[in-house]
């Protein structure tokens, strides 16, 4: 064998190795049960004002956009484009909408999801590309938080790298003025081509695996001290971190419904022990939040034993 096909081999096989070690350290991958493991590198998302929590790549961005129609845009870093993104937007994103969207779906060929959602859903579709790709997913729910209206729903999408549109009937294909939604001929159906990061869509179809809803169990009393929290979640924050509680019991809690002057006044300084009443909602595998009304007064040291 010469030099050059000799290094051509030794070159081919670092190649081979390079690509299996970046899937084993960015791609999921099923546990001997059938589910997969999450990698120990992502973080949790958790909102309790809508009730779900969701793991992500701790590279993924998450944006939260609210008013009549609120976003949650869990997103890949370096997109070009900026949030809110929603459905439509070619991004590589996981996005939830708790209200729904007023405007239409995306238009494609869809066939049933293959993801392995936590919850239970009332409707998992799945677009794929003319080459069969599936390049976003488009899932409602059976039982949704009542945070959420009856057409919220959740999208995930990776960018598609030179889209075309296509419309065919029969194997024909037909002008795009033709073949309008509202107007297309019966049979008709619009191809989507183009390319995706088949990475990223693993990794996507995982995040949606993780989503789980949480649900309130009820009243609760919590005691500890006022911290600056190591989380950003729901709550009032700081530019450095979310101010909350670190119980006694050894777990983390987020104060939902105070405000910025709550803070500046003082009477959320870092030290001050509490005893927090209010709805406690649990996030598995996370931090927990006081979610709805609270009422907290301080403890007197030897009271705090």
């Amino acid at each position: 064998m010469s030099n050059r096909k000799l290094w051509s081999l030794v070159i081919g096989l670092g190649v081979v190795i390079v690509g299996l070690l970046l899937a084993y350290i960015f791609v999921p991958v099923p546990d001997r049960s059938g589910r997969q493991t999450v990698p120990a590198d992502w973080v949790t998302y958790h909102s309790a004002k809508y009730g779900f929590e969701v793991r992500h790549p701790a590279d993924w961005t998450v944006a939260v956009t609210e008013g009549v129609e609120p976003k949650i845009n869990i997103y890949k870093m370096g997109e070009m484009a900026k949030p809110p993104f929603i459905h439509h937007n070619n991004v590589t994103q996981v996005s939830i909408f708790p209200k729904g969207v007023g405007t239409e779906g995306v238009d494609g060929e869809t066939t049933t999801s293959t993801v392995k959602f936590a919850e239970p859903v009332e409707q998992a579709t799945d677009f794929i590309l003319s080459d069969g790709s599936r390049w976003a997913t488009y899932v409602t729910f059976d039982k949704r938080p009542a945070s959420w209206e009856p057409f919220g729903f959740v999208w995930a999408s990776v960018q598609v790298n030179d889209p075309s549109s296509e419309c065919v009937l029969d194997g024909q294909v037909l002008p795009l003025n033709q073949c309008d939604l509202g107007d297309r001929p019966e049979g008709a159906k619009m191809v989507l081509g183009g390319t995706i990061n088949k990475a990223d869509r693993g990794i996507e179809e995982h995040i949606l695996a993780t989503l789980r809803f949480v649900m309130v169990p009820g009243p609760a009393s919590v005691r500890g001290m006022i911290d600056c929290l190591p989380h950003k979640g729901d709550g009032p924050t700081t530019a450095e971190c979310a101010i909350g509680l670190k119980g006694d019991d050894g777990k983390y809690y987020g104060l939902l419904g105070l405000s910025q002057e709550d803070i500046v006044s003082g009477k959320w300084t870092t030290g001050v022990r509490v005893l927090i009443s209010g709805t406690l909602a649990a996030a598995p595998e996370s931090n927990y939040d006081i979610a709805g009304s609270i009422t907290v007064r301080k403890i007197e040291a030897d009271a705090a034993n």
